[in-house]
């Protein structure tokens, strides 16, 4: 589909760090204090008198927020129901006075014995585990909450660090600005990615059976699937109307690379 890269040309830019926090909140109440509720209206308007974001203000002001780098964990089962909340701000590695600014680093797991190797091989037993969800059973899922509630717990995390050290999550939702470049699932308009996990371990079901529901129900929006990801059955039937420069960039791949 791409043809063969010839040339690359880099812009770079001034090294930076990152400053920030992540929250881990119960959905409801609306609170800014986080034991208490969500500081984010996850799935309303927002609460002026108590001047909480909805999430569409919370990612279009961002920079009111101190974060220009965000993005969103939902845990939605019952006995859980929580959402991480990431965000940072970029800022200069060293002082006024030219003086290296201390780190503190981001720790995606809990730290034993000077290792988050540890709370890894834990956490991928607990993947596995949270399969209980999809069963029947209550009593399994009641022990799939209490791990995630376990190893999700309520509270906050600060951090300044280096912007490449920070990592990712499985799931996220998360903006993006809108692209010059043709087959991008965020061409010519501002976007929210939402990336569902699915553990590959699964010990019910298929992924199609499970991300199936979500597709069903992002149909009418026309999404854009991820070019290396899970996609539906008869997506590329919908790909020439879902990118308007789709015809265009055929015409360029046969051009340069005819012996597709």
């Amino acid at each position: 589909l791409l043809g063969i890269i010839t040339k690359v040309t880099f812009k770079l830019m001034k090294n930076y760090y990152i400053t920030g926090n992540q929250v881990v909140a119960p959905i409801t109440p609306l609170s800014h204090d986080f034991n208490v509720g969500c500081p984010i209206d996850l799935l309303g308007d927002g609460d002026k008198e108590q001047k909480i974001p909805s999430i569409y203000e919370f990612f279009t002001n961002c920079k009111e927020y101190d974060a220009d780098y965000s993005r969103m964990f939902w845990w939605p089962q019952d006995g859980v129901n929580r959402l991480t909340i990431w965000k940072a701000k970029p800022i200069p590695t060293q002082s006024a006075d030219g003086i290296p600014l201390p780190i503190k680093s981001y720790n995606e797991f809990p730290v034993f014995a000077g290792s988050e190797i540890p709370a890894q091989l834990v956490a991928s037993l607990v993947m596995i585990a949270l399969n209980l969800f999809s069963s029947e059973n209550k009593f399994y899922k009641k022990i799939a909450a209490y791990l995630i509630n376990l190893f999700n717990p309520i509270g906050i995390q600060e951090f300044q660090d280096k912007w490449y050290i920070v990592g990712t999550f499985a799931t996220e939702i998360y903006t993006t600005k809108k692209s010059h470049f043709w087959l991008s699932q965020s061409y010519n308009t501002d976007s929210v990615r939402i990336d569902i996990q699915y553990f590959q371990k699964n010990l019910i079901g298929t992924s199609r059976k499970f991300f199936q529901p979500y597709w069903d129900a992002f149909y009418p929006h026309n999404f854009r699937c991820h070019w290396g990801k899970h996609i539906p059955e008869g997506y590329g039937k919908r790909v020439r109307s879902l990118y308007e420069k789709y015809d265009d960039w055929m015409k360029v791949r046969e051009e340069m690379d005819p012996k597709q």
